[in-house]
């Protein structure tokens, strides 16, 4: 929900607060994918209310229907203004909009951060993307799931983790903080019981 409520916000802000705008998710059948729809969707209309949102589009995790459903909304929208991406599906959804040479007319803001996305970003095909911070994500869930197992303790709370704002100005600081965390670990680091420490 941080994750989204940020993207519209900033996607109201590129696109001074006015255009279509259209979200793609895997499933609205899948909570967490309709709780990020919902953010987007409130946070437009609560900040940047001239904005108008389109239909939804579900890809199921397929990258072939991401591309042929985002063909179909270019479309029909040749005048859309701004794609949220939610997943990591955003490579097909760019091939489209290549394609169907909007690319440089759409302001697209993606999700994590991978090697075929870096050139988009470079190039300023993407104008930011959500860094979910999966690696800390893993971290968070086996220190939760470790607490629970060895001493029967339960997080009272849900467990949290803000979201990262990648943009052309930052990549190479993220690029080299992904280089360093999937570096092995040293002799050095193991022997101190450092590894995995932040």
């Amino acid at each position: 929900m941080a994750s989204s409520s940020l993207a519209a916000d900033l996607m109201g802000t590129f696109l001074r607060g006015q255009g279509k705008v259209a979200v793609t998710l895997s499933s609205l059948a899948i909570t967490e994918h309709t709780e990020k729809h919902k953010a987007f969707a409130d946070t437009i209309l609560n900040l940047h209310p001239r904005m108008q949102l389109q239909q939804v589009i579900e890809d199921n995790d397929v990258e072939a229907e991401a591309y042929e459903k985002s063909r179909e909304l270019f479309a029909k929208h040749p005048d859309l203004a701004g794609v949220y991406v939610t997943t990591e599906a955003s490579i097909p959804v760019l091939k489209a909009a290549r394609e169907a040479k909007m690319l440089g007319k759409i302001t697209f803001i993606t999700t994590d951060l991978f090697p075929a996305l870096v050139s988009e970003i470079r190039s300023q095909a993407v104008a930011a993307t959500i860094y979910q911070r999966p690696r800390t994500q893993g971290r968070m869930a086996f220190r939760v799931l470790h607490e629970f197992l060895a001493d029967g303790e339960c997080p009272s709370f849900q467990v949290t983790l803000a979201p990262h704002l990648v943009m052309r100005g930052n990549l190479d600081f993220f690029l080299q903080r992904q280089s360093a965390e999937s570096a092995p670990p040293t002799r050095h680091t193991a022997a101190n019981g450092c590894i995995g420490s932040s």
